[in-house]
């Protein structure tokens, strides 16, 4: 019997414990189903508003929120050809992003101050009525 008892408790250890490890994780932020964007060391995230977007310059500036009662940071980010752009779990582009567009951009700090950070992926909140990016 304790030979049986020994055997049962493996089995739910081998059993539940992938589900508890990959449940512990999981971002809350819903990263966990984007291809393009992994949790690791080094990555950072800002939520705020499109201020700017120039397809052209592929520069982004976002308005982030910062301490009650004071005021908002604008935040520049370069663009890439690499730039993931997601809403939910549709894929987009950078020509879905507009001005006024609430914004989650995920980005690697530069190692040098005076160098702009280069979003890897912007997740897109909401956007303003009417501009909403359609599935493709």
């Amino acid at each position: 019997m304790k030979r049986f008892t020994t055997w049962l408790a493996a089995m739910l250890v081998l059993c539940f414990a992938p589900g508890v490890i990959r449940a512990a994780q999981d971002p809350a932020d819903g990263t966990k189903d984007d291809p393009g964007i992994e949790m690791r060391p080094g990555l950072k995230r800002v939520d705020g508003r499109v201020k700017e977007i120039d397809l052209t310059l592929r520069k982004i500036a976002v308005e982030v929120e910062t301490e009650a009662g004071k005021p908002p940071v604008v935040m520049i980010f370069l663009l890439t050809d690499e730039t993931k752009v997601r809403e939910r779990e549709d894929a987009h582009t950078l020509k879905d992003v507009h001005n006024g567009s609430r914004v989650l951009v995920f980005y690697t700090p530069p190692e040098k101050k005076d160098v702009i950070p280069t979003a890897l992926f912007i997740r897109i909140l909401d956007a303003p009525s009417g501009l909403r990016p359609r599935a493709r």
